[in-house]
C-alpha cells in the first residue's frame, strides 16, 4: 500500500491527513516531534477566521478553507465541539491612540490593508462585555458573521485528531525523521527514531509541516538542498481571560475587536463561545525557537503588560485563566508556501506521478483560518487529483 508521510502533528499536518484520509487507500503515517499534541499555535492560537481579508494570491485559500470551516461545523456541530460561531469584527482606538486598532498586522500579513477596506460601518461603541471605559466611543464594523468567524483550535484540533485515529491514520510520539532512503534517485523511505530506536518506514511522500520547525526538519533530511526554507518565527503572547459580562448565551455571535495601547502594541481581543475571551497582539520576532515546541518559555514581562490592558478592556475584575505563548511560522511575503519540492534541488529524479517531498508552512498569524483548505489542497496535490484551488503562485 502507498505511504504518505507527515511530520508535524498541528492543525495543517491534521488537516491533510484528515481529508487524504476520506478519498484516499494511502497508509497515512504522522511524526510529531513533542511527547503531547498541540503545544505550540495549534492548541494556542485565537482560531480567528476570515473568509475575504486576504491578497489576491491568497484569497482562493482563504474562501476555500472558510467555506469548508462552515461546512464541517455543520455536518459535525461544530457550534458544541469547537465553539464554532459566527463573529463581528469591530477595529476601536479606545486606549490612547489614533491610529486603527490592527495596524500591527501590516509587519509580514495582509490584515490590516484588507481590513481596511470593507468596514461596513461605524458604531457609538463596542459590545456590550467590553468595560464601560474602552466600549465608549467610536467604533468600526469590519466585517460581520457571514464573512468572519471564530473557534477554539483546542477542541477544533482535538476533533480532527480524533478523526485521523478512527481513519487508521499511524502516529508516532515523540518521533523525529532523521534521513531519506532513495533507490537511483527515487524516494523509497525515511528513517524515523522512536522511542530511542531508529526504523525504516517505506513510503513515496513526504510532507513538511512542522511550522516554524519546517526549516530544521528540511535541512536534516537534505542538508545538501539548493534551496531553503525561508520561514523564520513571528512569537506572540496570550492571555485566556473570563468575564462576567461575557456570556455567550445572553449575548450572541462572537466578537473580534482590534485596538491599539499607548505601550506601543495592538491587542486583538477574541469571545469564545465557550465564555472564554482571549487576549494576543503582542509579539515579538526576535525570540529563540526552542528545540521542543513543549519548552517555550512565557516571557513573564510581557504578560503583565497584556494583564495591564486586560484590565483596561475588560474591567478589573477580569479573570485570567491562562497564559501562553506560542511561535507562527512566517515568511518574507507574508504567504504560506504550498507545494512539491523541486526534485533537482534535492538530489532526488523528477519522476512521473505524485511522489517526491512537499512543504506546507509560513502560515502566520492565518494558520486555523487556512488550516481546512490547506489541507484539502495538499491531499489533493499529493494524491495527484487536481486541487480545488490554484496555489501554484505560492510553491517553494
Amino acid at each position: 500500500m502507498p505511504t504518505v508521510i507527515i511530520l508535524g502533528g498541528g492543525i495543517i499536518a491534521l488537516s491533510t491527513a484528515y481529508y487524504a484520509s476520506l478519498s484516499s487507500s494511502e497508509e497515512i503515517h504522522i511524526v510529531e516531534s513533542n511527547s503531547t499534541f498541540f503545544e505550540c499555535a495549534s492548541g494556542r492560537a485565537a482560531g480567528f477566521l476570515a473568509r475575504d481579508w486576504f491578497s489576491p494570491s491568497v484569497a482562493g485559500l482563504g474562501e476555500l478553507s472558510f467555506v469548508l470551516h462552515q461546512r464541517l461545523a455543520e455536518e459535525h456541530d461544530g457550534a458544541t465541539s469547537w465553539g464554532y460561531s459566527g463573529s463581528t469584527g469591530i477595529s476601536t482606538s479606545q486606549l490612547g491612540s489614533k491610529t486603527r486598532g490592527e495596524d500591527w498586522l501590516f509587519e509580514g500579513t495582509t490584515r490590516a490593508q484588507a481590513a481596511s477596506s470593507l468596514a461596513i460601518q461605524t458604531a457609538d461603541a463596542g459590545p456590550a462585555w467590553l468595560a464601560s471605559s474602552a466600549s465608549s466611543g467610536q467604533a468600526e464594523i469590519i466585517s460581520n458573521p457571514n464573512t468572519t468567524a471564530q473557534v477554539d483550535p483546542l477542541r477544533l484540533c482535538q476533533f480532527l485528531l480524533k478523526q485521523c485515529i478512527a481513519r487508521g491514520v499511524v502516529f508516532h510520539r515523540p518521533a523525529k525523521a532523521t534521513r531519506v532512503k532513495s533507490d537511483n534517485g527515487v524516494l523509497t523511505g525515511v528513517y524515523i527514531t522512536e522511542s530511542g530506536t531508529e526504523k525504516l518506514v517505506l513510503c513515496q511522500k513526504i510532507l513538511i509541516a512542522c511550522g516554524v520547525w519546517s526549516p530544521i526538519a528540511f535541512n536534516e533530511l537534505f542538508p545538501s538542498a539548493s534551496i531553503s526554507l525561508l520561514i523564520t518565527s513571528l512569537a506572540g503572547h496570550s492571555l485566556i481571560l473570563r468575564s462576567p459580562r461575557w456570556k455567550p448565551e445572553d449575548i450572541g455571535d462572537c466578537h473580534a475587536i482590534f485596538t491599539t495601547s499607548p505601550d506601543g502594541w495592538s491587542p486583538e481581543l477574541f469571545s469564545r463561545r465557550g465564555g472564554e475571551l482571549y487576549l494576543a497582539g503582542l509579539n515579538s520576532s526576535t525570540i529563540p525557537i526552542p528545540n521542543l515546541a513543549s519548552e517555550t518559555i512565557v516571557q513573564g514581562d510581557d504578560i503583565e503588560v497584556m494583564i495591564k490592558t486586560a484590565r483596561i478592556l475588560l474591567g478589573d475584575d477580569v479573570e485570567v485563566v491562562k497564559t501562553g505563548m506560542c511561535h507562527r511560522p512566517v515568511t518574507s511575503t507574508g504567504m504560506p508556501i504550498l507545494g512539491k519540492i523541486p526534485p533537482v534541488h534535492i538530489g532526488l529524479e523528477d519522476i512521473d506521478g505524485p511522489g517526491g517531498i512537499y512543504v506546507a508552512s509560513g502560515h502566520g498569524a492565518w494558520g486555523i483560518s487556512l488550516s481546512l483548505g490547506t489541507g484539502k489542497v495538499m491531499a489533493e496535490m499529493m494524491a495527484g487529483d487536481k486541487t480545488s484551488i490554484d496555489v501554484s503562485p505560492l510553491g517553494p
